[in-house]
């Protein structure tokens, strides 16, 4: 009988340890991707907003281009699931903030005016069916998902010329909003990826990487 009692033991405990491999991903089999992202933009501008009496007493709304993503698309595609968590984008002191998103096919995005005043959201996606709608007043949402991979697109409010941003779509979760020259890093399985930054005005690179489990990679780009 203890026999019997050791022998279910050890199997309840293999089971649950594939269990966990299969549908998690522990660290220690995760590669590392780190590196900068370099260029050169134009200075920060004020943006005039005088036509809106709640925005012209907001701060200065500097119109800055600093953000960029960088993504690892795997070559070999399986589907993955798709994060539960919904990606905010919000309207404060008159502009969108944050500037640029990221988010996969399939997640919830969710478009927010926290302004005492009314805006316009109008995203510009070309495969994906787009939106424009108004958000009237302060705590209005809308929310829209996105259901196929679409690379970064603009979206803009009709009533403030100077407020855009911009959402990229990918089909996987191993995606990043980083900087111009500034760090940024992922965590990924093992593959072979292709790895791409992008930015609004200083436009994409590629390049195909290879990575082991408990590998550390650096990888860096100059965009001009």
């Amino acid at each position: 009988m203890r026999n019997t009692y050791l022998l279910l033991t050890v199997l309840i405990f293999s089971t649950a340890l594939f269990v966990f491999a299969q549908d998690g991903q522990n660290s220690r089999d995760m590669a590392s991707l780190r590196g900068t992202v370099s260029g050169t933009i134009p200075p920060a501008r004020l943006a005039n907003t005088a036509a809106d009496p709640y925005c012209a007493t907001q701060a200065p709304v500097q119109i800055q281009q600093e953000d960029v993503i960088v993504s690892a698309r795997p070559i070999v595609q399986t589907p993955l699931p798709v994060p539960a968590a919904s990606v905010v984008l919000d309207r404060v002191g008159c502009r969108f903030v944050p500037h640029t998103i990221a988010l996969q096919a399939g997640q919830k995005l969710l478009v927010r005016n926290s302004d005492g005043t009314a805006h316009n959201a109008h995203a510009w996606s070309m495969i994906n069916m787009g939106f424009n709608n108004a958000l009237p007043r302060q705590g209005s949402e809308y929310a829209h998902v996105f259901q196929k991979e679409e690379a970064p697109f603009p979206i803009r409010d009709d009533v403030h010329n100077w407020e855009s941003a911009y959402i990229g779509v990918f089909s996987h979760p191993y995606h990043t909003v980083s900087k111009l020259n500034a760090a940024y890093q992922l965590a990924l399985p093992p593959g072979t990826y292709e790895i791409a930054v992008w930015h609004e005005k200083l436009g994409q690179q590629t390049q195909l990487l290879s990575v082991r489990a408990g590998d550390e990679r650096e990888l860096s780009f100059v965009l001009k």
